[in-house]
């Protein structure tokens, strides 16, 4: 199985630094803050290995702070 993920301009009013600390408190795993990290700084991600998603449903039902 194969995904394709166009976000190209999604990310560029993101304070990035701000994203993974949003990442790292809502208790996301490393490995999954780092690829978005590394998908932040150079816009891209390619690779042979597959990428494992954790479930994430838990994380739908955090409240939704806004801007601070």
């Amino acid at each position: 199985m194969a995904l394709a993920l166009d976000a190209q301009g999604a990310f560029n009013n993101v304070i990035h630094e701000k994203l993974l600390e949003e990442c790292r408190k809502v208790g996301l795993p490393k490995y999954l803050t780092r690829w978005i990290g590394c998908f932040l700084k150079e816009g891209k991600y390619a690779s042979n290995s597959p990428i494992i998603l954790p479930r994430l449903s838990h994380l739908a039902k955090a409240p939704h702070k806004g801007p601070q």
